[in-house]
């Protein structure tokens, strides 16, 4: 068994234990499923008694209320229980759900979670959406309360799914048109800055655009770090920010400061919106909301992103009782009986494999790029940020095909196996490149196909973006770039070809050109090069372990191998990244994402972002952290002790959080500044002596503190027992940061001996 786990939906929360067990073959999958359902949860026991009771009670059809749902094949099975269904007969509908009954239950509670688990089905129906519209828009109390509204309910039916609000006083039209919504959920968070992460981290999760509101004045400004990182990483999110009215500008009026246009470059559109007042319809509050929506999206050309609407408002800010003339919302009554938004932004397609090929200049593109490539001996695929895993699988099957080696890098989804396929992948690329040998043989590729720009890896980077142009004239076939987005990404400007599309409709359209052309591919004579990463990954395990005592890589690799199946890792930025990129275990039984914020790699929010991811999956989450970064985001523990947040909406799925412990930042004893040990401390380290046990303590989180040179085992356990415990957790490792730096440099050291060993075994009549 697995479990009992909390598995979080967005109205309510199952405890959910997961059984795993080897059918008889002489038992039928169905009469196997017949003992198995319905279950006791949603029919009593003793089971034969209870049914009995509800037929007998019951003269309609329940459909397949308690019925087995899921797949069967030759070699295995998964099934789960219906606990709510409906039945279609004719024009009518039949919707099923219930609650378990016990000796002690009351009748209204049983009721009420009812009407909870039934807001499932009850949510996907508008009627009661457009009806309330139509009653509410003439019975708001102000003007500004209808902008408020209309805006809101705008939004979200653009499909905002979630508004993040940061209490104050100038934004408390839209905050009270948020929590009196019927569509939208939120969460609200003390910390605007906090507010705007956990925004970021919904939409990573989600792809599909979040909003954060906030009040006038500096706590706009704290929305900056994270509409930088929703604009590197092209994520659609809305930023809603109030402001004061045009007459209090540039007048000394208290918390007033200029916010035009205040987030620059970074966002897609930006809109300062007027004051509200009757003289003028409100269509043009749903047009301003449903533009927005289309460029955070990327409909109307460019990349997905941020955008900004900035939204004056004149008292009265409370919903309190104010004339205003009805006129201006007259033309309205087809919207108000739709859930439709007022204007529907559309693009056509233009994902590469949607298009025509036709196309006179992308056809010849392409038949110039398969042309270089049956040329190519010495091919190498780049796997980089691959964001679906509809991506892997493409760009594993490529490698197949073309019998290219994959170099992958930590956030791939490749670089840890568990694609259960035969790709050629050289997951331990970073360490091996250590070795003279190794980079020698691989800079000698002469077609580099790369899936994804970002790379965590320099290393690897230094490879794919050699900026030294004579090597194009020296057997450099190609140096190609696929990235779904826009953006250049070309810093060292040596990418011979750029192709704006998504790995897996690349792949699609160049099997098919190689497939309809008869185009014949070498086999790349550095094919052989993933022989080796098995070997080295035993290596690096038995070198990591040869002290005895918990290090920081020892940490990055063993969150690998114990995260559970159901459990996502986000990494934070700096060392532990590093550190799971180099360490962590070439292949794993499953699959594991490597999540991180690596559009401009702050470590700034990081806790924010995922708790914002956690509310939006309603999956577990691993946060492997450094101090500084956890201390940069005290704030965001704040969630994850309230228990009054509003709505099941805003339930967080327990949180472990892996916290590195060097007493500083760790990173800047790698780095060049090391070697002036004048300024090194406390300038950039910045040395501190935090008590985390106590600090999780205060907001109620368990914590356990894995103490310096502990042995590898003790770590083992305190992680398994975190991840056993069904609340938000804290596991601190202590580490020594000057260690650190020798350990690291001893690790590489081995390595590259040990890589260079087995290159002489691979090839050993070369020089």
């Amino acid at each position: 068994t697995r479990g009992p786990t909390l598995m979080c939906l967005p109205h309510l929360a199952h405890l959910q234990t997961t059984f795993v067990g080897t059918r008889d073959r002489r038992t039928p999958i169905p009469q196997l499923l017949k003992k198995l359902h319905p279950t006791p949860a949603v029919c009593g026991l003793p089971l034969d008694a209870a049914v009995s009771k509800i037929h007998e009670l019951e003269d309609f059809d329940r459909g397949f209320y308690a019925g087995p749902f899921g797949w069967f094949n030759a070699t295995g099975g998964d099934f789960a229980v219906a606990i709510r269904s409906a039945l279609i007969h004719n024009d009518n509908i039949h919707v099923y759900g219930g609650c378990g009954i016990v000796r002690q239950s009351d009748a209204e509670s049983e009721y009420a979670e009812t009407n909870l688990k039934m807001s499932t089905y009850t949510n996907l129906f508008h009627f009661s959406h457009a009806q309330a519209t139509t009653h509410a828009l003439p019975s708001l109390p102000n003007i500004n309360a209808v902008h408020a509204f209309a805006t809101i309910e705008e939004l979200s039916r653009c499909g905002v799914q979630h508004f993040f609000l940061a209490p104050g006083s100038r934004s408390s039209p839209l905050a009270v048109a948020i929590v009196r919504s019927l569509r939208a959920r939120y969460t609200v968070c003390h910390d605007e800055r906090g507010a705007a992460f956990l925004a970021l981290g919904y939409v990573r999760s989600r792809r599909a655009p979040a909003a954060v509101l906030t009040s006038s004045g500096t706590a706009t400004a704290n929305l900056f770090p994270a509409v930088v990182e929703a604009a590197q990483e092209a994520l659609p999110m809305v930023v809603l920010t109030a402001d004061r009215p045009p007459e209090l500008r540039d007048s000394g009026a208290n918390q007033a400061i200029d916010q035009v246009k205040m987030f620059g470059g970074y966002v897609r559109w930006f809109k300062d919106v007027p004051c509200p007042t009757d003289k003028v319809s409100v269509r043009n509050v749903l047009s301003d909301a449903d533009y927005a929506y289309a460029c955070a999206v990327g409909v109307m050309g460019g990349d997905p992103g941020p955008v900004h609407l900035n939204l004056m408002f004149r008292e009265k800010l409370a919903p309190t009782e104010e004339e205003w003339s009805r006129s201006c919302i007259e033309g309205l009554q087809s919207w108000s009986k739709t859930s439709a938004p007022f204007t529907q932004f559309s693009r056509v397609a233009v994902d590469l494999e949607s298009l025509d090929l036709s196309n006179v200049q992308l056809k010849s593109d392409l038949a110039a790029l398969v042309h270089v490539l049956s040329k190519s001996h010495r091919g190498v695929i780049i796997a980089g940020d691959l964001r679906t895993p509809d991506d892997r699988h493409a760009v594993s099957r490529l490698a197949q095909l073309l019998r290219w080696p994959i170099l992958p890098d930590a956030t791939s989804g490749i670089r840890f196996g568990g694609l259960k396929s035969d790709a050629p992948v050289v997951s331990y690329v970073d360490q091996m490149l250590l070795a003279n040998g190794f980079r020698r043989r691989v800079e000698e590729y002469d077609f580099a196909l790369q899936f994804g720009a970002r790379l965590v890896s320099k290393r690897l980077l230094a490879l794919v973006s050699e900026s030294d142009r004579t090597r194009f004239d020296s057997g450099v076939l190609a140096r190609v770039l696929v990235h779904w987005d826009g953006v250049r990404h070309d810093q060292d400007f040596s990418y011979s070809h750029r192709f704006r599309a998504s790995a897996s409709s690349f792949v699609t359209v160049l099997e098919n050109i190689l497939r309809q052309e008869e185009v014949t591919v070498s086999e790349s004579a550095l094919f052989s090069l993933h022989e080796m990463s098995e070997g080295n990954d035993r290596f690096v395990r038995e070198l990591l372990l040869e002290d005895g005592v918990v290090t920081e890589p020892i940490a990055a690799r063993m969150v690998c191998e114990e995260l559970p199946w159901y459990c996502d890792l986000f990494v934070s930025n700096s060392m532990p990244i590093r550190d799971i990129n180099m360490f962590g275990p070439a292949a794993l039984d499953r699959n594991l994402t490597i999540l991180c914020n690596r559009g401009a790699s702050g470590i700034d929010g990081i806790l924010s972002t995922v708790i914002g991811f956690s509310i939006a999956s309603r999956r577990r989450i691993c946060l492997l952290t450094g101090d500084m970064s956890f201390l940069h985001d005290l704030n965001a523990l704040h969630l994850l002790s309230s228990s009054e947040q509003p709505r099941a909406a805003s339930a967080i799925p327990p949180l472990l959080i892996i916290l590195i412990n060097n007493r500083g930042g760790g990173i800047f004893q790698f780095l060049p500044i090391a070697s002036h040990p004048d300024t090194l401390s406390p300038a950039f380290t910045s040395p501190h002596d935090a008590d985390f046990p106590r600090i999780a303590a205060a907001f109620g989180l368990a914590c356990e503190s894995v103490p310096e040179r502990a042995p590898p085992a003790a770590l083992r356990e305190a992680l398994r027992s975190a991840m056993r415990c069904e609340r938000h957790a804290v596991v601190e490792v202590r580490t020594h940061r000057e260690e650190n730096v020798g350990l690291h440099r001893r690790l590489g050291a081995a390595i590259a001996v040990e890589v260079e060993r087995a290159m002489e075994e691979m090839f050993p009549h070369e020089e």
